[in-house]
């Protein structure tokens, strides 16, 4: 009987790891009271998204609803700073780094130590997606399901004028160098995801060598597309070499470039894209996140939460989703964790032909594929480029027989 019990049970877990859909088998419905607003987690049609238009978070967390077997997994935002104190983040933020002249010290009320406080909204806002608190009865779910920490790199100088009053970025210098530092800061101080969410215009050697350095020591950098600064404008295709966007144009192995999709699943209207230059598609409309305090206070909304648009957006729920992969299974490589994540996106007939993968993040069934190459020791995913429809198919029969094989042999 015990034998056909644990046979039912693996049985199960394949099931839950082939099953190419929304709604897990077992659904994991967290307690924060903000989590029937985030659509991109979990998509109702009544909350915002349309059915199927989610990233499964629900499968995501089947998999991690139970011991994991590493340490908290360390992922570095470079971006505005974080909001530390948020009470959805408080206890997930580790030190980091700011850098801010001292001429700005006054100007934007800082008291010479916190240097790495969000002038922008958008760290704080890709910090929640990632590593908010997550059944705890507190504001929203981050993908992580508290496994991540974060840490804070504020490489950006922003003009006041830029930070209250527009929606367009505008820096006071060439952030490069800075940018370059918060990388290697970022790997030595042992994040395994780097979440940089932005996208220039201009190509920069010493962010190239910096993510090269990154690459070489196994550490996965996600970063955004970018999207039309008119977001009534339809995005640019990178593949044409007048609309070229770094670092997603660097050519790294260890880059993952995300573009945005809509809240029926489909690419933004504004994200840019590209079928030789952008990997995949995930959330990028209208999401429910953290916001700082001021952010709050403009947007009229309660308990530290609001809405985030764009790339940098999208580009966290990937982020959040590795490090959830490797919290599972420690022993994937950067560049396994990133075929991964490549394999099992939602095919979409919309997304086919602007993104290398064709379609959108399917958080549920990446980690459930990590879990499975872990548990069932199967070897040999490919260090660059995603696989075709029928080299997947044979990578998923490979699996069914291994896992079938060990049935027989231990049950």
């Amino acid at each position: 009987m015990a034998h056909g019990v644990n046979f039912m049970i693996r049985l199960f877990a394949i099931l839950s790891i082939f099953a190419c859909c929304s709604t897990p088998l077992y659904a994991t419905v967290p307690n924060d009271p903000y989590y029937n607003q985030q659509w991109a987690l979990h998509a109702t049609g009544s909350n915002g998204g349309d059915i199927g238009a989610d990233i499964n978070a629900s499968g995501a967390w089947d998999e991690s609803n139970r011991p994991l077997p590493a340490p908290e997994v360390i992922v570095a935002v470079i971006d505005s700073g974080v909001w530390r104190d948020h009470p959805d983040l408080s206890g997930r933020i580790l030190g980091g780094w700011g850098y801010v002249p001292t001429s700005f010290i006054y100007y934007h009320k800082y008291d010479g130590h916190e240097l790495t406080w969000d002038l922008w909204a958008t760290g704080t806002a890709v910090a929640g997606i990632i590593a908010a608190k997550t059944d705890n009865g507190v504001g929203i779910a981050g993908i992580g399901y508290n496994a991540v920490r974060i840490i804070p790199l504020k490489p950006f100088l922003y003009t006041p004028s830029s930070y209250e009053y527009s929606t367009q970025v505008s820096f006071l210098e060439d952030p490069s160098t800075k940018i370059a530092y918060a990388i290697d800061y970022a790997v030595s101080h042992g994040a395994r995801v780097i979440q940089a969410g932005w996208a220039l215009d201009w190509y920069s050697q010493a962010i190239y060598d910096a993510i090269s350095r990154a690459n070489a020591a196994g550490v996965l950098v996600v970063v955004s597309a970018g999207q039309s600064d008119d977001w009534t404008r339809v995005g640019k295709n990178l593949d044409l070499s007048s609309n070229q966007r770094y670092p997603a144009e660097f050519g790294l192995p260890n880059i993952i470039t995300v573009a945005s999709t809509d809240h029926k699943g489909n690419l933004w209207k504004p994200s840019n894209y590209g079928y030789h230059t952008v990997d995949l598609a995930a959330p990028g409309e209208n999401i429910f996140t953290t916001l700082p305090p001021e952010e709050v206070t403009l947007k009229h909304t309660v308990y530290g939460a609001g809405a985030g648009w764009g790339g940098d957006i999208a580009a966290a729920f990937v982020s959040g989703t590795a490090a959830l992969m490797w919290a599972n299974e420690p022993r994937l490589t950067y560049l396994q964790v990133k075929e991964i994540i490549l394999e099992t996106v939602d095919h979409n007939g919309l997304l086919e032909t602007v993104t290398k993968a064709g379609g959108k993040l399917n958080s549920g069934m990446a980690v459930s594929y990590a879990r499975a190459y872990g548990q069932y020791g199967i070897a040999g995913i490919p260090d660059t480029g995603a696989y075709s429809d029928a080299e997947l198919t044979k990578k998923k029969n490979a699996i069914i027989l291994t896992i079938f094989r060990d049935l027989l042999l231990n049950d």
